[in-house]
């Protein structure tokens, strides 16, 4: 994984240091710096109502995990035939994926209502940020595009 370090435009001090480069965040994607003072849209937050929905909202079935715990399960059945110390390490290794998978699956599935409200009270957030046409062209001016519905209807 490669990190990276985000500094200020105006200033260039450091607000975060060794990030990853393609972490995905989702909030209000102004910051203001705490050693110059000054505002600024960073890309590495996204403001989440400018998406559709079905890209950020949480899943209750989270499929992808179950290629986990498949990839486990043909692993441990796979060492079943091994010798030794093969089959050992099948099944370690199978178990680590099918039972980590399990719990993951298990775990976002338990946790859904909790994290679908958190979710609704963010996009809600996000509505009413979005409300601000100087945030909105401040967002555009950075690159991000912004659906025509929270562009300000004078200037279209």
């Amino acid at each position: 994984m490669i990190y990276t370090t985000k500094r200020c435009p105006h200033c260039h001090a450091v607000y975060e240091a060794l990030s990853p480069r393609n972490q995905k965040l989702y909030g209000c994607s102004q910051l203001t710096c705490e050693h110059c003072g000054l505002s600024f849209i960073t890309k590495s937050i996204i403001e989440p109502a400018i998406l559709k929905v079905s890209k950020t909202a949480p899943k209750k079935i989270d499929l992808e995990i179950l290629f986990y715990i498949i990839f486990g399960s043909l692993i441990i059945y796979a060492g079943a035939f091994a010798i030794n110390y093969v089959a050992a390490f099948a099944f370690i290794f199978g178990g680590i994926f099918f039972f980590g998978g399990v719990y993951i699956f298990i775990n976002g599935y338990l946790n859904y209502d909790k994290n679908y409200k958190q979710w609704e009270e963010s996009y809600t957030e996000s509505l009413e940020r979005l409300k601000d046409p100087q945030y909105v062209e401040a967002l555009q001016a950075a690159g991000f595009r912004v659906p025509s519905q929270f562009l300000d209807r004078d200037k279209q």
